[in-house]
């Protein structure tokens, strides 16, 4: 990971595949948590604490979730800046 974040300008093209990886990563973590609280929340009682605190968390998952295609345009459009930067930057 330290070598993505070294003195470079920009991102390149060997680069997608860490970066892919570690999206699909927080992708699936995501997805697999969220079964979890929804197994937690199928086995406690409508209005008990336990209820309600599975069904926040599993609104905040929500919420990160929705953030994932916006991750992915981000980091796409800077694998894309990075190739550009580095193939205008260093045309001889």
């Amino acid at each position: 990971m330290n070598k993505l974040f070294s003195s470079k300008k920009g991102y390149q093209v060997g680069d997608i595949a860490p970066i892919a990886i570690a999206l699909g990563l927080a992708i699936v973590t995501t997805v697999i948590m969220a079964n979890v609280v929804t197994d937690v929340q199928a086995d406690q009682t409508s209005g008990t604490y336990g209820y309600n605190i599975s069904s926040n968390g599993l609104s905040g998952l929500d919420e990160l979730g929705s953030w994932f295609d916006t991750i992915g345009l981000v980091v796409a459009a800077a694998v894309i800046i990075g190739i550009l930067v580095y193939a205008f930057a260093f045309r001889k």
